[in-house]
């Protein structure tokens, strides 16, 4: 195989590595929306942040 046939096969092999890597920080962001629903409904329940957060207003 020639240079330019190496310079394809490794440029082909990258765009895949970027691809697998993107998909996975998707994955991770739509992970860390779902945590961060959890920690906000988590402190909603609190009774000590609610009397705190009527006190503000």
């Amino acid at each position: 195989m020639d240079e330019t046939g190496l310079n394809v096969g490794l440029c082909l092999r990258m765009n895949v590595a970027i691809e697998r890597h993107v998909r996975e920080l998707d994955r991770l962001r739509e992970d860390l929306v779902i945590l961060d629903r959890q920690i906000a409904e988590g402190t909603m329940d609190a009774s000590a942040i609610r009397r705190q957060l009527r006190t503000c207003h």
